[in-house]
Formats: structure tokens, C-alpha cells, sequence
């Protein structure tokens, strides 16, 4: 990564110091001198660029993840499409999830605040490069962590224990959160 920001470095160098080198002669030995410093230049660059590599991926992760699944009664042997998608909005700094997983014989799982009477979105937070939400209540042993994994434009959720799929979302017995994968999209969540 760190040579991929150097060769974009120098390549913006070199485009920068060509358009003050086909300056007429006068400005030229003015610009060149002044603004062309190559190591200042590069040395400058590189740090604008580590700068704002972690924002750009942290903006990368809000969107919609969705994926079109056919669904399959068990009694009456019917499947129809159903759409599984999760939304992610960052907002000041926060990000917040809601989303709608299906599963076999038309379960669905509801991510959103496990608040009781409320209806709103998740709030996870932002821990190296995911997305992550903890509960536990150790009274009644539930260790629930889900994190939200992105990669080439792909969200995975990861719910291991699947304590937050079985005792704090609103799921049915035959469907889980853990390992489920979804390509972003471009438009966007229903």
C-alpha cells in the first residue's frame, strides 16, 4: 500500500511540475523552483494521502448490501424471491444498521435497536475496519458480538456464538446471522 501512495505521489508530481514546465520561460524558473521541489512535493503528498486513506474507507462501508434469495415453503413447497439487504448510514460519526435477513421456510431476521419499543435503527461501532456491536447480560449468559466485516465491496456478518441471532434480534428458528454475505449496491435499500 505504502508504494501504491508513493507511485500515485509521483505520478501527480510529475503531472503537476509538466504543467508549470510548459509555462513560458519567464514563470517557468519562478514555479519550478518554488513549487517543484521534489522532495517537498512528495513528502507532502504522502502525507495527504495517509491522512485520508482511513477516511475514504470509512465512508466506503455506509450504503445498502443486498442480495435476492428464493425462499421455499416447507409445508406448501412455493418459493418466491425475497430480497435480504442491510442498510448502513453513517451519521456525525456513527453508524447506524438496519437490515432484513431471510431465511429457509420464510424466517426473518430483523436487525435493528434491541431496545424494546423501539422500532429504530442499530448503532454499532467503528473498530478496526468494522463494524461492531456488543450485549452481554451476564445474568442470563448471553455474550451476543456481531460484526460487520467489508471487503471488495462485500459485507460479511459474522455472529459466532449466534447469541445476538438467538436472544436479542428478532429472528426465527431457521435462520442465522453468522456467515452471511451481501454485495453492495448501488441504488438503494427497500
Amino acid at each position: 500500500m505504502k508504494n501504491r501512495l508513493i507511485l500515485t505521489s509521483e505520478y501527480l508530481y510529475r503531472a503537476f511540475c509538466a504543467v508549470f514546465v510548459s509555462l513560458s520561460i519567464d514563470y517557468r524558473s519562478i514555479l519550478v523552483g518554488a513549487i517543484c521541489n521534489e522532495v517537498a512535493v512528495l513528502k507532502f503528498m504522502v502525507f495527504l494521502s495517509l491522512l485520508f486513506v482511513p477516511c475514504v474507507y470509512a465512508d466506503s462501508m455506509d450504503g445498502c448490501y443486498l442480495a435476492n434469495e428464493n425462499i421455499t415453503s416447507f409445508s406448501s413447497e412455493e418459493s418466491e424471491i425475497r430480497t435480504t439487504y442491510v442498510k448502513i448510514v453513517k451519521t456525525s460519526g456513527d453508524y447506524f444498521v438496519e437490515g432484513l435477513i431471510w431465511g429457509a421456510n420464510f424466517h426473518v431476521c430483523h436487525v435493528a435497536s434491541p431496545v424494546e419499543g423501539s422500532d429504530g435503527p442499530l448503532r454499532m461501532e467503528y473498530v478496526e475496519n468494522k463494524l461492531v456491536y456488543t450485549q452481554r447480560e451476564a445474568e442470563d449468559d448471553i455474550n451476543c458480538k456481531l460484526e460487520f466485516s467489508f471487503q471488495n465491496n462485500r459485507l460479511t456478518i459474522e455472529d459466532a456464538n449466534q447469541h445476538c441471532s438467538r436472544y436479542i434480534f428478532y429472528c426465527g428458528a431457521l435462520v442465522e446471522l453468522n456467515k452471511v454475505e451481501l454485495p453492495k449496491v448501488e441504488y438503494g435499500c427497500p
